[in-house]
């Protein structure tokens, strides 16, 4: 009964008086991170583009003049969306025409991110850069207030957000310029939408987010399999057409590019035998020969393998006691995901907690439906893993680099 009138005081309190705080923390971050790491380059935004020696063949044609280079790094994702969004949709054949390759269709088949710089920046590559940070820095906080406004509705702190907003993998997302805040805003604004029974509206924004990143279906394939077991049969129609887009993207593409059709490597996925625990084997083995700062970076990861396999203990103990709990077992599932991961993805810090960032978004929704001790342990966990994310982000200001386009 008490519970109850709380959760009513709570409910009549005005949302933004409960919502300011972690919002402010949560934007407080990222602009440090914004400000802090782009003052080494001259508060040059395009330091988060991350070009580097893979791409030198396109400096002077396709990137600004005055865009970063690292010279000693390969380069990372950011740059190909750079390059994708340069003609989004394939439009103009005289713009990156040596871009425009088979090997480049997983990069265009996640043409809304890109396609969105383009037409933010207008089209003028010099502001690509300071597009894609605005796109982060705004799905941040779109996804930071339609998760608070969640979590409040079930009687829960909307400090729980920042377990998923301020998670490692997430602030990995965003110094790298990736398109993951974009897709993740669309999915827990989807989720939103199917908690509040609008089943068609949350189904297209999960179309669209699929269509932003293929882990999307990371979260649209359980809860799918949710409503088939629930014999709820209209929204698991709604939820089984959410590919379609997709699909028809990827048969553009592959045209366009002369590719195949699903020979995009969206995952790497080669069932091995319980990929998270033989990688957390094999850095055992790891000496610190290449240096202590590379030794210590590759290290970064044991705590966050074993975050992910603690987790999965305490999801199974909450199904057990109670099956009927959605975003238990949508966690439950996104961790099963994690065994078959081919080892290789998660030899890193970076990649191990950027490509499974999602499962602290349903971490966060369960907690409130079954309270138990052990969770907020693990949200302190997961906190020390944000405050190592930003050590690693940091430690990237020791890179050298050039401008493109200077001397």
């Amino acid at each position: 009964m008490a519970e109850n009138e709380n959760s009513s005081a709570a409910d009549a309190t005005p949302f933004w008086l409960h919502a300011w705080k972690p919002l402010a923390v949560a934007v407080a971050v990222h602009l440090a991170i914004i400000l802090g790491y782009s003052a080494f380059f001259g508060f040059n935004l395009s330091c988060f583009v991350n070009v580097g020696s893979s791409f030198q063949w396109a400096d002077k044609e396709h990137f600004a003049p005055g865009t970063v280079k690292y010279t000693h790094l390969s380069g990372y994702d950011a740059c190909d969306y750079y390059m994708v969004a340069l003609d989004p949709f394939l439009l103009n054949p005289d713009i990156a025409p040596t871009y425009k390759s088979q090997s480049k269709f997983v990069r265009y088949q996640r043409f809304v991110y890109p396609a969105l710089i383009h037409l933010i920046a207008a089209g003028r590559p010099r502001f690509f850069p300071l597009a894609m940070v605005f796109i982060n820095v705004a799905s941040m906080v779109g996804i930071t207030i339609v998760l608070m406004r969640m979590l409040m509705r079930r009687g829960a702190s909307p400090w729980l957000s920042l377990i998923f907003v301020l998670g490692p993998g997430m602030l990995f997302g965003f110094w790298l310029d990736l398109q993951m805040h974009l897709c993740f805003f669309m999915i827990v604004a989807a989720l939103d939408l199917y908690e509040r029974k609008r089943m068609v509206p949350s189904a297209l924004l999960f179309a669209l987010a699929f269509v932003t990143w293929e882990s999307a279906v990371l979260v649209a394939g359980p809860l799918g399999l949710w409503e088939l077991i629930h014999r709820r049969w209209k929204n698991v129609i709604c939820l089984a057409l959410v590919p379609v887009p997709f699909l028809v993207s990827q048969a553009y593409f592959a045209h366009q590019l002369g590719a195949k059709l699903f020979s995009g490597s969206p995952m790497a996925i080669n069932l091995p035998l319980v990929g998270i625990v033989r990688a957390v084997v094999d850095l055992t083995r790891v000496g610190p020969s290449q240096g202590f700062i590379r030794y210590a970076r590759q290290m970064m990861v044991v705590p966050a393998l074993l975050l992910f396999l603690a987790m999965l203990v305490l999801t199974c103990w909450k199904l057990w006691r109670k099956r009927n709990n959605l975003y238990a077992f949508m966690l439950f599932a996104q961790l099963l995901f994690i065994l078959i991961l081919d080892k290789r993805v998660l030899d890193t810090f970076v990649n191990a907690t950027r490509i499974n960032a999602g499962i602290f978004l349903p971490f966060a929704l369960c907690y409130r439906d079954q309270k138990e001790k052990i969770s907020p342990w693990l949200f302190v966990w997961v906190m020390g893993l944000a405050a190592l994310a930003v050590l690693r982000i940091f430690s990237g200001v020791r890179e050298p680099y050039i401008l493109i386009g200077a001397g």
